[in-house]
């Protein structure tokens, strides 16, 4: 439960699979919406985000260099994106906020 008058940083963590069709899909939108007890919404945050690029030269060399760890399953192919959703938020309303 969140404290009155705190400030907090909320930040979206996303394991994203590194496939053809993420690379190709580009940009895409985040929705994260902070809600009360009630299910009232307190604060939303909305922002684009997008696989990091990596030439096809630097994927295949990655790629021939963690072959063994790619292959056995002790590596993904993954990417993680951290998305910073709410900076400094303050619970200002009389709204008793939901756990997180």
């Amino acid at each position: 439960i969140l404290a009155s008058g705190q400030k907090y940083f909320f930040e979206l963590t996303l394991t994203l699979p590194e496939s053809e069709i993420n690379k190709q899909l580009g940009v895409f939108m985040v929705k994260v919406d902070l809600r009360s007890s009630n299910r009232s919404l307190l604060a939303s945050s909305k922002q684009h985000s997008m696989l990091p690029y990596e030439s096809t030269m630097v994927s295949l060399f990655r790629k021939m260099m963690l072959i063994l760890p790619l292959a056995s399953g002790l590596l993904s192919e993954t990417r993680t994106i951290t998305l910073l959703c709410f900076d400094n938020y303050v619970n200002a309303n009389d709204k008793k906020p939901m756990s997180l």
